[in-house]
């Protein structure tokens, strides 16, 4: 192309001089003509001239290309020589690197071989094994690691001389290449010359030749070079080049750690190569109890199929799966298949043995194939297990499908019949049975549901009091609603509904309803007032929601709809009428609408004519009244008996004007039965009532029984009868035919229970369904047994789908709801209602009485609440933990859900049976308000009071100004599913490290500080830190005052004018002391201001300290939780929030805001002093912080999840004794036909007083106990063991482990849990009096003696709660052993006695490498003389930290090796460190095991000291946390300078020495405090008359400023411990060897030896050891009421 272009050039020339010539001979023309040859040479000449031009400018061009192309070979040539010399230094390089890691891989393995030898005389020591083990595998690995590296040094140096000679032959290649260049350019300057063209000079830049250098300033392509013959060259060049640098790049790699490229031994969820995975989802999670051919229990493990197979067919399935995904992993396992198996098989062994109970002494009681209530239960059964019984449809719409036009009808019938009798219809599937007239219940009614095609209610009125049938000895309803007791409430109708399930009794009609004053039903209802009936309503349908038994519930009917009135007429009897007006009707009403809320699943309409809402009907058959109740209502309607009942007898088709009014069901005798059928099947064949009324009916009363657990489905198969579903599938899977008996397996931990007697008993495993046969029976035996309860598999448990990411609680709730598919709208909806629920709070709990407190986000309650723990558990996460939280919110909302813990929640004012359509209602809502309100009523359905729907801080406001925060922003997560797991490992860096975090500011200028009155007593000073400083604060002002100034720039906080600067560098932030419960508020501050200065920091000052002059409303206790708060929240948005502790200096010993500095308020700092601290403290935390690095978890030897929880029984006893006493008042005589009269000297009647009746009850209810918490650290769990063995590679280590406790296991069980009860007792008193008469009738003589009885009930309430505690094992790790007496000790004493550490080494060959020396040498000091050993295990501390970490059950070991390297580092560390980690009194550093006894110096361990002085009046001092006590007493007879003083008020003959107990202990407390009185001076005080001698409590407070009160109820001797934990001496009082009663003080408690110490003021027993100094904690439960010192 270029060519061409200038040949083109040059024939314009040629063309331009033509015409110029042209021109010329035109001009001559004119002049005159020439001769015609003239012009013909002269045309000659210019062809020839032309012709000349051409061939010079087509050489110049061909010199030109030439030109270039040497350039560009040159330069090519010169690019060559560099890289070759580069890459010869690189060469050079490599193999010196070589030499240095040949060196540093020889040091390595000398380094090795000391740190094996040092290791093996570790694991001599005890615990020192901790460090010996660890450094033993970590220097075989350096062992390798070194040979690797010397391997590694030679190949590098065989390297790089192969790159060195490379280089030098890139580098000979390029310079040839720059020869051939410069000749080329030699030759295209000569053609160029000869063409007469301008020649380029020959020197290029870096190159040298024959001439001077002569820099070239533009170097041409090499495009034209394609066409030269080197070509070819350049590409072999360039592709040498190419893989020089593969080459290089491949060593690179080579010379990075070697070890990041092997497997980590972790668990990767999903990946079906990845080992543990695969034991986990394969085997572990498919672990179940099953029985074998024998009816024995074992373990077996489901298979895809649903089969039950043995272990080994469990591996097979498991190896092959990881061989059909080609995992390179199995190589850890060995190298054939069987080798791979049985290595296998020992390390699940291994964690079965630790975590699973021995079930050889296991019984099956035979109950679980018949059901305990009397009906088929239907309950869902647990994933492990398979059914034996046929499954039942509980498909209602399919049920009505297949019933006949009769049975629908039958279903709507309630008949009432005795007992015997009420299996005598079952052929007609009547809907329910009522049992009647006090028949024998617990005989026959077991039988009456099992008859019937479709199971019925079985049902009774057991009202309590005058009504009661099959649950006897219960208050009348007004005694309780008068008492206003609703915990007894509450808990005897738990009893009662237990009581009736028993008995095989699923419905009870009730409770009633009806507000009445007087009148037939005046002791049935429960009062006078709505809203005390409303509470009992509530209380009673809560209490039978908690009650379920093998899936079934007790159902309720609120009752006599719309309410009784006070009538003295009964409809059983007569026909009552109501003349109330309808607001005085509405009122009653309004407590059925409250019994709907809180679950009633029916209403039973009465029988009573209501003049003003239909004067014609009776309600029961009013189409008026039950149209108003059904608009209302979507559950079941129900008459009242109809049959026979005289109110409505009279009405011959009163059957079918039931149905036709809108009743479901109606209730009837049986004599009426084939009444009612009759009539109403009449009326269905006539058209009157349509199949499609009948079936809308049918479909509430089936949706009832199914909701209840009464439903089991269509019994028309026989062989479907006395059908049982599995409850919670422990026991009841059977293994398959393929189960070998042979390798049948038993988990290795033993259950013993140990009574209240003190004896231990072995507990027997039996099937979760025995074991709830036996708790429905109420069986005392069920303290034998155990049953375990499946939690969720370990897959699932980290399944907890949704997107969980965020920077505070407000957005991770927004983004998992978003994530689930929810609208905006609904999202700020739920948002809106959880915040006024619980600030957003997972872990807050409500501080209400005990029957009703919430806790969590929604605070759940009741039944949610025990389903919420019980999921929790389930799941192996804290109840407190959010992300459960949020999935349990998620069930309990999404109606296609899994609701195997959690009830779909939908209902309530929009109505309760169709949940699914409330459902999709709200999820369609487009308005915020309506979606608020939507929610609030019909999901969470708070009492009305507490709903808080309106107003600036209601749930709609609050909602709106979630959307506002988050509506359109998309989530930071990187997926809409991002797991708990990966959070937690995302954010494990960040944990610690943002207190005080590393900000680096240089100044303040351009800062803005908002506050409250703490920082504007320092505006000055903060002002002061830089320029364009703002300060804004408003005294007594809280975060959510602030929130609106964030968010707008300006406004007004507490009456003061507040304006934000447009831009700011950084934000600090100090509020919260004036409402210590915003800290949701102060996180939603936070996110306004990064919203407003997005790349601003935002630090929140840690609220400091009040001083002890403070006396409001908030407490240190409560600033240090806001304080973990807030800086939890910093921690979850390091990014942009950052935690800075203040704090330094200004606090005294007693963490109150020192004296000096604060204010008179206690609040404020005042002094110039703390004011700088103060600032300093800002300045410095700001400015200079240094990041505060955190040990990051490693998730190698993660935890696989066990598969069960124990589930033991509790008791409540309750003992009541009822003592009646008589007192005579008179006896009236009556003759017949004459007057009586009085005469009291006459009794014939002499009644006993005393002990009437005596009477023991129990009743027992379950509780799971999560016992892998206690096994934690003896627990060999797989997980850890593949960690191992990928982190070794060494199968005989592995091997030897798993064997220490596989071995024996059925024969001696490695580990024992023991249950401990915790018994809690209360005694109550009540008293009746009532007068009773005593009538005789001698000689037509009427004789009546009247007495005034009183009756005193004594009940004494026993309630054991079990729980579990290690009590031995000997496991992989230690053995241990506990004898303690108590559950506390159990605890507390969890890892007192390692006594034996398993030994893996060789005993033999580790005693050949000893020295005696090193026999007396401890951990320490071998580490300490091993300076090598020691820098290892420093260098290698986190790596083994990690592995320790990994895992809670051995976590606590990390402690231990940071002492032993401290210690052997030279560090200083308290000596007593050690027991304080073990939690024991002291430790032995030459053996690592614990010993007993005191101190070095001779005091009492943790407690203080006694010092003997011969004072007047006293004999010892004792000092304990800095406080000194003077032990003063009150005489010693009365030989004391005060011992015969008298006080003012006291008796004759009463003096100090005899009655001064209180007044000398008030003397002993205030020397503590400082005060230096003498009982004489209290005494003085007293007589000064001041004070009276009994107002011992202003008498104190007079010495010590504290304000005090006494203690005489509830838990005396817990209140005493958490006083003197406080630092606070404690006053109290005994009557044990004090018949008059005495006052004492306790002044310290010692945890450790679990003493406290006591100073006896009595002078009389001075000596006796048993009343004076340190005694067991035990005496505390001889004091009856103790005086609280307050702060």
């Amino acid at each position: 192309m270029n060519d061409n272009n200038e040949e083109d050039d040059d024939d314009v020339v040629v063309n331009d001089e033509a015409v110029d010539t042209t021109d010329g001979e035109a001009d001559n023309n004119d002049e005159g003509l020439q001769s015609q040859s003239d012009v013909q040479d002269d045309m000659q000449n210019i062809a020839n001239s032309i012709n000349l031009k051409k061939r010079k400018n087509k050489d110049k061009a061909s010199g030109k290309r030439l030109l270039a192309a040497g350039k560009a070979l040159y330069h090519t040539g010169d690019v060559l020589v560099k890289v070759g010399e580069d890459t010869q230094r690189v060469g050079n390089e490599i193999k010196n690197l070589g030499e240095k890691l040949k060196e540093k891989g020889k040091k390595e393995v000398k380094d090795a071989t000391e740190d094996f030898k040092t290791g093996l005389k570790l694991c001599k020591t005890g615990v020192g094994a901790l460090v010996g083990v660890p450094l033993c595998l970590r220097s075989i690995l350096k062992m390798i690691k070194g040979g690797a590296t010397i391997l590694g040094g030679s190949i590098l140096k065989v390297i790089g001389s192969l790159i060195n000679f490379m280089g030098k032959a890139l580098a000979a290649v390029g310079k040839a290449m720059r020869a051939i260049g410069q000749k080329m350019m030699e030759i295209a300057n000569k053609k160029i010359a000869e063409a007469g063209g301008n020649i380029s000079n020959l020197s290029m830049p870096g190159g040298k030749n024959d001439k001077d250098d002569v820099e070239v300033n533009s170097i041409p392509g090499v495009g034209g070079l394609s066409e030269t013959k080197l070509s070819k060259t350049k590409k072999i060049i360039i592709m040498i080049a190419i893989g020089a640098a593969i080459v290089i790049a491949f060593v690179w790699i080579l010379m990075q750690d070697w070890e990041s490229t092997k497997e980590n031994g972790s668990e990767i969820t999903g990946d079906l190569k990845n080992v543990p995975y695969t034991v986990s989802s394969k085997i572990m999670d498919n672990l179940v109890i099953a029985t074998d051919e024998s009816g024995a229990y074992t373990y077996g493990f489901k298979n895809d199929d649903g089969e039950i197979v043995d272990i080994d067919q469990a591996i097979d399935s498991a190896i092959k799966s990881l061989e059909k995904n080609k995992s390179k992993s199995l190589y850890y396992l060995g190298k054939n298949t069987d080798n791979r198996k049985a290595l296998l098989k020992k390390m699940i062994l291994a964690e079965i043995a630790t975590q699973y109970p021995d079930l050889s002494d296991s019984v099956d009681l035979g109950l679980s194939g018949t059901s305990t209530s009397g009906t088929s239960s239907s309950v869902n059964s647990s994933n492990d297990t398979n059914s034996n019984s046929s499954s039942s449809s509980t498909n209602v719409d399919e049920i009505i499908k297949n019933m006949t036009i009769e049975e629908k009808i039958y279903q709507m019938i309630m008949m009432q019949a005795i007992v015997s009798d009420g299996s005598n219809y079952a052929d007609t599937s009547v809907g329910g049975v009522i049992v009647a007239t006090n028949s024998n219940y617990d005989a026959n009614l077991a039988n009456i549901g099992s008859k019937y095609k479709i199971t019925p209610f079985v049902a009774t009125d057991d009202e309590g009091g005058n009504v009661e049938r099959a649950a006897t000895g219960y208050k009348t309803a007004r005694e309780y609603g008068d008492s206003e007791d609703y915990d007894e409430l509450y808990n005897s109708e738990v009893k009662k509904c237990k009581e009736l399930l028993s008995k095989g009794i699923n419905l009870n009609l009730g409770p009633v309803s009806d507000v009445i004053s007087s009148g037939a039903l005046y002791d049935r209802s429960y009062g006078s007032d709505s809203a005390k009936v409303e509470k009992c309503i509530e209380t009673i349908l809560k209490a039978r929601a908690s009650v379920n038994v093998s899936g079934n519930s007790v159902g309720s009917t609120l009752k006599h709809y719309p309410g009784y009135p006070d009538n003295n007429t009964n409809t059983d009897t007569g026909i009552a009428k109501d003349n109330r007006s309808i607001d005085k009707i509405n009122d009653n009403i309004n407590v059925f609408k409250q019994g709907v809320n809180n679950g009633a699943n029916a209403i039973m309409v009465s029988n009573v004519i209501y003049t003003n809402l239909d004067a014609n009907n009776p309600a029961s058959l009013s189409p008026t009244i039950i149209s108003g109740l059904r608009s209302s209502f979507s559950g079941v309607i129900m008459t009242d008996d109809i049959g026979s009942a005289a109110g409505v007898s009279s009405i011959s088709d009163r059957y079918k004007k039931a149905i036709l009014a809108g009743n479901d069901m109606i209730l009837v005798w049986d004599s009426n039965l084939n009444d009612a059928y009759s009539q109403i099947k009449a009326a269905v064949d006539s058209g009157e009532i349509t199949e499609e009324r009948i079936n809308e009916s049918v479909t509430r009363i089936l949706n009832w029984k199914l909701n209840g657990g009464t439903l089991s489905g269509n019994n028309s198969s026989s062989s479907n009868k006395n059908s049982v579903k599995a409850t919670a599938g422990t026991g009841d899977a059977k293994t398959s035919e393929k189960f070998n008996s042979s390798s049948k397996i038993n988990g290795g931990i033993k259950v013993q229970r140990k009574l209240e007697s003190g004896s231990v008993i072995n507990l027997k495993y039996t099937s979760t369904e025995n074991f709830n046969a036996l708790m429905a029976s109420n069986s005392d035996d069920i303290i034998n047994y155990y049953t375990l309860q499946k939690k969720a598999s370990s897959s699932s448990s980290k399944s907890i789908e949704g997107d969980f990411s965020g920077s505070n609680n407000a957005e991770i709730i927004w983004n998992f709801l978003t994530s689930k598919g929810l609208s905006e709208t609904c999202a700020a909806a739920i948002l809106g209602n959880l915040y006024k629920e619980s600030g957003l709070n997972p872990g807050v709990e409500e501080n209400t009485p005990a029957l009703d407190k919430g806790y969590g986000l929604a605070q759940w309650t009741f039944e949610r609440r025990t389903q919420i723990e019980t999921y929790a558990q389930a799941m192996n996460k804290p109840v407190s933990d959010i992300e459960l939280q949020l999935q349990f919110l998620w069930l309990e909302i999404d109606s296609d859900a899994d609701h195997t813990y959690a009830n779909l929640q939908w209902g309530g004012r929009d109505g309760w049976q169709d949940t699914n359509g409330l459902y999709q209602r709200f999820i369609n809502m487009t308005d915020i308000d309506e979606a608020t309100a939507f929610f609030c009523w019909n999901h969470e359905r708070p009492n009305e009071e507490y709903a808080h729907l309106e107003g600036e801080d209601g749930r709609k406001a609050w909602a709106k100004k979630f959307y506002d925060l988050y509506a359109g922003k998309k989530s930071s997560s990187s997926s809409s599913t991002t797991s708990s797991s990966k959070k937690n490992e995302d954010s494990s860096d960040n944990e610690k490290s943002n207190e005080n975090s590393s900000a680096t500011e240089q100044s303040f200028d351009n800062y803005l500080f908002i506050g409250d009155s703490r920082y504007e007593g320092i505006s000055s000073e903060l002002s002061a830190l830089g320029s364009n400083v703002t300060v804004c604060a408003a005294t007594s002002s809280a975060p959510s005052e602030w929130i609106d100034i964030a968010k707008n720039g300006s406004g007004t906080v507490k009456g003061k004018s507040q304006t934000l600067p447009s831009t700011v560098k950084n934000v600090s932030i100090m509020l919260g002391v004036n409402n210590l419960s915003e800290t949701a508020e102060m996180e939603y501050l936070m996110n306004a201001l990064h919203e407003k200065y997005s790349s601003a920091t935002i630090y929140a000052n840690s609220v400091f300290h009040v001083g002890s002059a403070y006396s409001g409303a908030a407490s240190n206790e409560a600033i240090d939780k806001y304080n973990d708060e807030i800086r939890n929240f910093c921690n979850q948005n390091s990014s942009w929030a950052k935690y800075i502790d203040v704090t330094n200096g200004l606090n005294d010993e007693s963490g109150y805001l020192k004296s000096e500095y604060a204010t008179s308020d206690g609040l404020h700092i005042g002094s110039t002093e703390g004011k700088t601290t103060l600032v300093n403290n800002i300045e410095t935390a700001i400015t200079g912080a240094s990041s505060t690095g955190s040990t990051t978890t490693s998730d190698v030897a993660a935890s696989s999840l066990p598969g069960y929880t124990i589930v033991v029984a509790n008791r409540t006893s309750t003992i009541t004794n009822v003592v009646e006493s008589y007192q005579y008042t008179g006896t009236s005589y009556t003759d017949i036909g004459h007057s009586s009269y009085i005469d009291n000297g006459k009794r014939w009647s002499n009644p006993s007083s005393g002990p009437k009746s005596n009477r023991t009850t129990a009743v027992y209810s379950p509780t799971a106990v999560a016992y892998q918490e206690a096994l934690k650290n003896y627990t060999l769990y797989f997980n850890f063991l593949w960690a191992v063995l990928v982190d070794t590679e060494n199968i005989n280590l592995v091997e030897e482990w798993a064997d220490l406790v596989c071995d024996n296991v059925g024969k001696n069980s490695k580990v024992v849990v023991t249950v401990y009860s915790d018994v809690e007792t209360t005694t109550t008193q009540t008293e009746n009096s009532r007068v009773q008469s005593f009538i005789s009738n001698e000689n037509g003589i009427v004789i009546d003696d009247t007495y005034n009885v009183t009756e005193i009930i004594y009940s004494t309430i026993s309630k054991m709660k079990s729980k579990l505690a290690v009590t031995y094992a000997d496991t992989w790790l230690m053995k241990y052993e506990n004898n303690a007496e108590t559950y506390d000790e159990y605890t507390s004493k969890s890892k007192e006695s390692i006594t034996e550490k398993v030994d893996i080494d060789d005993e033999n060959e580790t005693k050949s490498t000893d020295t005696n020396d090193d026999k007396e040498k401890n951990a320490i000091e071998i580490l300490k003389e091993n300076d090598v050993s020691l820098r290892t295990m420093k260098k290698e501390k986190k790596i083994i930290k990690e592995m320790l970490s990994s895992s809670e059950k051995v976590s606590f070991m990390v402690d231990i090796l940071d002492y032993i390297l401290d210690k052997a580092s030279g560090n200083d560390t308290e000596e007593n460190a050690l027991s304080k980690l073990l939690d024991v009194s002291s430790f032995n550093l030459n053996t690592f095991t614990p010993t007993s006894g005191t101190s070095s110096n001779g005091e009492a361990l943790a407690g203080g000291s006694i010092e003997s002085v011969n004072g007047g009046g006293y004999r010892t001092k004792f000092t304990t946390g800095g406080r000194t006590f003077v032990e003063y007493k009150q005489g010693w007879g009365n030989t004391a300078p005060w011992g015969n003083v008298y006080v003012n008020g006291w008796s004759s003959g009463s003096n100090m020495g005899n009655s001064g107990c209180a007044l000398t202990s008030i003397a002993v407390i205030a020397t503590g405090y400082g005060v230096n009185i003498s009982p004489q001076d209290v005494a003085d005080l007293v007589n000064s008359g001041e004070y009276n001698w009994g107002d011992l409590l202003g008498i104190t407070k007079h010495y010590i400023g504290k304000s005090c009160e006494w203690q005489t109820t509830g838990d005396i001797q817990h209140a005493i411990i958490n006083q003197l934990k406080a630092g606070k001496p404690c006053m109290v009082h005994t009557t044990v060897n004090y018949p008059d009663g005495h006052f004492l003080t306790v002044l310290a408690y010692n945890e450790e030896t679990q003493e406290v110490y006591v100073s006896n003021v009595g002078g009389w027993y001075d000596d006796d050891p048993t009343r004076n100094g340190w005694q067991p904690v035990e005496k505390l439960s001889e004091y009856d009421e103790c005086m609280l010192i307050g702060d």
